[in-house]
């Protein structure tokens, strides 16, 4: 099963319409608030967030928020414009909608996640993958 997780009307509507047209019968579509994915607790293996955690107010408590979602061997992947991309790359992203890996790391610690990979094989995205950390 994937939820599908939006935080607006109408573009839960449009996933919803494209969910249903290609008969995508293991996709759940969910309106969100912005301080909360609305996840069913304790049931998800992995977290995906592909250009949009820069979007995310108070990252930390947000992520805080999100291990009640998961599963014992779940994990966080994030995949964001990397605010340091080389030119010519960095000239095509937006002001405030990059973050750089150290700092994903760091919210990420605050929210109580440990590293568990990083892949620096995209020259203007990072990609993050954590894992809450063990009690």
């Amino acid at each position: 099963m994937v939820c599908a997780v939006e935080a607006d009307n109408e573009a839960v509507e449009a996933l919803t319409r494209f969910v249903s047209e290609r008969r995508l019968d293991n996709v759940r579509v969910l309106l969100a608030p912005f301080d909360d994915p609305a996840l069913p607790d304790g049931e998800i293996d992995l977290v995906f967030l592909s250009n949009t955690y820069h979007h995310i107010e108070n990252r930390p408590e947000y992520f805080r928020r999100v291990q009640s979602d998961l599963t014992d061997s779940s994990r966080v992947a994030i995949l964001e414009p990397n605010e340091d991309a080389p030119a010519p790359i960095s000239l095509f992203t937006a002001d405030g909608r990059t973050r750089s890996a150290p700092d994903v790391r760091g919210e990420m610690g605050e929210a109580g996640y440990q590293r568990s990979a990083t892949y620096d094989f995209l020259a203007s995205q990072i990609f993050e993958v954590s894992r809450p950390e063990q009690p």
